[in-house]
């Protein structure tokens, strides 16, 4: 039988068997021109039949798979609490007014460091055939940032010092500034002819010189910058002595210490506070710390900043664990004080590790620290920040005024010795030319008063 008009190749006939009048397949399906009423006028496309049955599979081919049996060595878990497993554990802020631990890093701040530190230098001069002595002591160690140690300094000295800091060492004199220079005009050649004393078969001294500071503009206050000479050429073993004994006391005019250009290094120092909540008792220092804090950990600008730089310093935690991380390493340190009409006028000095070492992130952390909205309040009083500052016109520490500074206090000091007067103006320049004690003026009020002829500002404290 044909199928008429048909020429796909997969249109089957029927030939035989028990569908006969098929004229094709759908699926198992025979189809007919009976079944399908359209097929009796259309010759349609035909599906072809299906694949033959397979035979029986045996008894064997019908098992089940069995895989092979495997022993597995499994590692027990850790002992842990069920919150820690999931490591969910909610942090809680602690008491801002707690000191327990801390502060922490302590032993980081610079300002408690002292000359002299372990390890000792592998080479030293031999102190029994100094020709120049000088005082071989201990001293608090000389803290200035780079920007501070090089302010109002020549700007072709102080990009040469930024090309290479290693090359040079700042010596400064004690109490340098203008006033300082303009008396001392060859405290370079003094310095290096001292300097040229420590040479000897291990030491050597060839090459070494000292450049006087330029001043990038004209100083008016008598303990503006520059203060540092530069040292060059000296060799890694005077060096390494220079910067490990730090401070050189010879005599009056001649006392200078001897730092690197540490272009990394930043003080600890944030902010004084001062006011009528500043006593000295650990009960009020615990107060005005926690009021700090507290207001840190509720501010979202401070918040936000820490979470960015820490996470970007890699310091783990949640953005509430890295603002307290943030504010551990803060402590206060009292500090007494008196104005121009002698009234007690104390301060506390806020320290902290800075937490980065970019200077212009550094100054918006303490930007935001100082001027926090609001400001901070305890038992009524208003801290009042910054309007008094601690700033040592010897050794350029900001941790401690003029008339505190600890080093002419060492036992042997050769150096200068200051005598503090609450004056200004011709009193102070009448006891300047009438003695042989340096006059400081402890003042506070206008710049004009800060600048009195023959004085020593300290600031206004």
């Amino acid at each position: 039988m044909e199928t008429r008009g048909t020429t796909d190749s997969r249109v089957r006939q029927s030939v035989g068997g028990s569908d006969k009048g098929a004229i094709g397949y759908i699926g198992q399906y025979p189809v007919s021109r009976q079944s399908c009423p359209p097929c009796r006028t259309l010759n349609p496309r035909v599906l072809p039949p299906p694949p033959p049955v397979p035979p029986p599979r045996s008894a064997e081919e019908t098992q089940p798979f069995t895989p092979p049996h495997t022993t597995l060595s499994i590692r027990p878990l850790p002992n842990r609490t069920p919150a820690q497993a999931m490591n969910n554990t909610p942090f809680v802020m602690p008491d801002p007014e707690s000191m327990v631990g801390l502060p922490t890093k302590a032993n980081e701040n610079p300002h408690n460091h002292t000359s002299q530190p372990d390890p000792n230098p592998t080479v030293m001069p031999d102190g029994d055939n100094l020709s120049v002595p000088f005082t071989f002591a201990i001293f608090p160690r000389i803290v200035i940032p780079f920007g501070a140690l090089t302010q109002n300094m020549a700007e072709a000295q102080v990009e040469a010092i930024k090309a290479d800091p290693g090359k040079f060492l700042a010596v400064i004199p004690h109490g340098a500034g203008k006033q300082f220079y303009e008396r001392n005009p060859h405290a370079n050649r003094e310095a290096k002819a001292f300097i040229e004393s420590f040479g000897s078969t291990e030491i050597s001294i060839t090459g070494i010189d000292i450049a006087l500071p330029i001043s990038h503009h004209k100083a008016k206050r008598d303990f503006d910058g520059p203060w540092p000479m530069i040292l060059s050429g000296a060799s890694p073993e005077l060096a390494a002595f220079l910067k490990w004994h730090q401070t050189f006391s010879v005599n009056r005019r001649l006392t200078f210490h001897v730092v690197p250009f540490d272009l990394e290094l930043e003080s600890w120092v944030i902010m004084t506070i001062s006011g009528d909540a500043v006593r000295d008792t650990p009960e009020a220092k615990r107060k005005v710390l926690g009021e700090i804090k507290r207001k840190l950990w509720k501010d979202t600008h401070f918040h936000n900043f820490c979470n960015s730089v820490l996470s970007a310093a890699q310091v783990p935690g949640s953005l509430a664990q890295r603002v307290v991380h943030a504010t551990n390493t803060f402590d206060l340190t009292f500090v007494q004080t008196q104005d121009s009409a002698g009234v007690d006028t104390p301060l506390f000095l806020l320290t902290g590790k800075p937490i980065t070492k970019d200077a212009a992130l550094h100054r918006q952390w303490l930007a935001m620290i100082r001027g926090i909205p609001k400001g901070y309040v305890v038992d009524m009083h208003a801290l009042i920040i910054d309007k008094r500052w601690v700033d040592c016109v010897w050794c350029k520490n900001k941790i401690h005024p003029a008339h505190g500074c600890p080093f002419d206090k060492v036992a042997g000091w050769l150096g200068p010795r200051g005598r503090v007067v609450v004056t200004t103006g011709a009193a102070a320049t009448v006891i300047a030319a009438t003695t042989m004690t340096t006059v400081i003026a402890v003042v506070v009020g206008t710049e004009a008063a800060r600048t009195a002829t023959g004085t020593m500002t300290v600031g206004p404290l």
